[in-house]
């Protein structure tokens, strides 16, 4: 981990920093796998997600964004033994978005797990996707063992991407920001943005 040459840190998050863009790593495609599904907003991906995935005869575990996503009060409570992964790019348009997440200093308000699965492990992915770090506990949250966390080719501005305090966090391809944002003070209190650039393990 080494300090980045960036500008000081403020209170905001300048917009032009975070944006929809055409992804190099994720081809347009015209159709999606029986697991895989496109989705326009929390609400709709919080209900398939506490859901398990399950609607009709299907369960998806896959999630791919149709445009940029505002997070609300209360996050996601995911189901014991229910792995997932949130994919920003649509593979309909090659289109990058932007996840934002809900203004708080509250756990409850990320996605998190609610349970300890009984011993299995489950796991939670964020990839391909720009994000708008509003929340001290992060995007993506557990206090449990064998809960997993990735964030593979993210660009993240925020306090702090994540709080797995029991489990593992995976950090590839990936530029991670740490800076002052609203009332959610920053893990750290640097003088300028921190950057984890290469694959990490922390």
């Amino acid at each position: 981990m080494q300090e980045s040459n960036s500008p000081q840190a403020s209170d905001s998050i300048d917009p032009s920093m975070i944006h929809p863009r055409e992804d190099t790593v994720q081809q347009v495609r015209a159709t999606l796998q029986a697991h895989e599904k496109i989705v326009s907003d929390f609400s709709e991906l919080k209900r398939l997600i506490e859901a398990q995935g399950i609607e009709g005869g299907n369960q998806y575990t896959t999630y791919y964004l149709s445009a940029d996503m505002h997070a609300l009060a209360g996050g996601i409570k995911v189901p014991d033994n229910y792995s997932f992964i949130v994919d920003g790019t649509n593979p309909e348009t090659g289109i990058r978005h932007t996840f934002n997440e809900y203004k708080s200093a509250a756990y409850a308000d990320t996605i998190h797990y609610t349970g300890n699965g009984n011993g299995n492990e489950r796991a939670m992915t964020f990839r391909n996707i720009g994000i708008e770090g509003e929340n001290y506990y992060g995007t993506l949250s557990s206090i449990y063992q064998n809960t997993p966390i990735t964030y593979d080719n993210v660009e993240y501005y925020g306090p702090q991407i994540t709080h797995n305090v029991r489990g593992t966090v995976k950090i590839h391809n990936s530029n991670i920001n740490i800076i002052r944002c609203g009332q959610a003070p920053p893990m750290k209190l640097w003088k300028q943005p921190m950057r984890y650039s290469p694959a990490k393990l922390i």
